[in-house]
């Protein structure tokens, strides 16, 4: 991360997350659509989407999440700052769980993954837009702007 950069390697892997749950509810439609019983020649669409979208995570969003706290809370916050994110994680990771049975009721199989493709890709839109890159930056810059940001607040 720190050669590409965190904001960037956030930014793909979000992407990539968004590929994998979009192509994995494409194939839930045309499974519905084609409604045929047997194997089929692209029964390995699912296992390649799901290998993509946890490698994708694993390198980006998982470890870049937990590294930006060191980096975006000044010390005074930090402990504070981590204990509401690390409790927000595990709450979204409990509402994708919890949410599963009940979206694929709703909206059927592929209309859950496509819900989960769009709230992966409003989670890349919040990258663009708020997280700052931190690549080579001194901690103590990184305390100046929260500090100034505070500020204006």
């Amino acid at each position: 991360s720190d050669k590409l950069g965190r904001r960037p390697l956030l930014i793909v892997s979000g992407l990539i997350m968004t590929l994998a749950l979009s192509g994995f509810g494409f194939y839930a439609l045309y499974q519905d659509i084609k409604q045929h019983d047997g194997s089929s020649s692209l029964d390995y669409i699912p296992l390649l989407c799901v290998l993509m979208f946890e490698c994708a995570f694993s390198v980006g969003v998982q470890p870049l999440s937990w590294l930006l706290l060191g980096e975006l809370f000044p010390l005074e916050y930090r402990a504070q700052g981590t204990s509401v994110t690390t409790a927000f994680s595990y709450l979204c990771a409990f509402l994708g769980v919890k949410t599963f049975v009940d979206f694929t009721k709703l909206f059927g199989l592929y209309g859950t993954f496509w819900t989960y493709g769009v709230i992966s890709f409003v989670g890349v839109i919040f990258y663009c837009a708020l997280v700052p890159e931190t690549r080579e930056e001194p901690l103590q810059e990184m305390r100046f702007r929260t500090q100034k940001h505070l500020i204006k607040v």
